[in-house]
């Protein structure tokens, strides 16, 4: 996968345009960048009472190189 370290230590995924924070980056165990997603995110109920699934991927974790920022 692709990732930019950025300057404040964040990081950046251009295939999810999402910005993930240095502080819940896990050390790489192969010195890559990889990430683990989840879907279906409860996010609340409609008018009916039936649940409402977020349908963007959600990075639920993240592992970057020890020495990538």
């Amino acid at each position: 996968m692709e990732a930019v370290a950025l300057p404040n230590g964040n990081y950046y995924l251009p295939g999810t345009d999402e910005v993930i924070p240095a502080d819940v980056a896990a050390p790489s165990p192969d010195d890559r960048f990889h990430h683990c997603t989840y879907h279906q995110v409860y996010i609340g109920s409609d008018p009916w009472g039936y649940p409402l699934w977020d349908t963007t991927a959600k990075t639920r974790c993240f592992f970057a190189p020890m020495n990538s920022w």
